[in-house]
Order: C-alpha cells, then sequence, then structure tokens
C-alpha cells in the first residue's frame, strides 16, 4: 500500500504545493481533498486482486525486529 497508494497520495500533494508555491498562489485545499478523492475511489476500484487477504509472515517476529533495531533511540 505504501509503494501503491500512499507514495503516489503524497506526490500528488506536493506536485500541487510545489506548483502552487511556484506562480505564488494559496494552496486551497478544497480543491485538492476533491481530486483526491476521486483518485482514492479510483485506485479502490482499479486495485481488485492485488493486495492478499490472508497476512503473510510472522507480525509478531516483525514487531520484535522492529523494537531490537530501534529501542535504544528511546
Amino acid at each position: 500500500m505504501i509503494k501503491d497508494f500512499y507514495k503516489p497520495r503524497w506526490q500528488k500533494y506536493f506536485d500541487v504545493l510545489r506548483h502552487k508555491m511556484e506562480i505564488g498562489d494559496r494552496m486551497e485545499t478544497t480543491v485538492f481533498e476533491q481530486n483526491i478523492k476521486d483518485w482514492e475511489w479510483k485506485w479502490v476500484n482499479s486495485t481488485g486482486g492485488n493486495y492478499s487477504e490472508e497476512p503473510v509472515g510472522d507480525a509478531v517476529e516483525v514487531v520484535k525486529g522492529i523494537y531490537k533495531k530501534y529501542a535504544s533511540r528511546l
């Protein structure tokens, strides 16, 4: 989901923001929000079957590994 949904979504936001800054205009989020909702709806309806409904891997082991890696930074 990060690669296929969240990253492109944030890229779209920053593209609009960058364009607005270049032309010296305010970022009006209402237009962006409507456009992104349309994009999200198309994404939801076009990705059928791309993601498994069954979990893969051992979530507990993944969390333990992340904790071990970053616990010293707390």
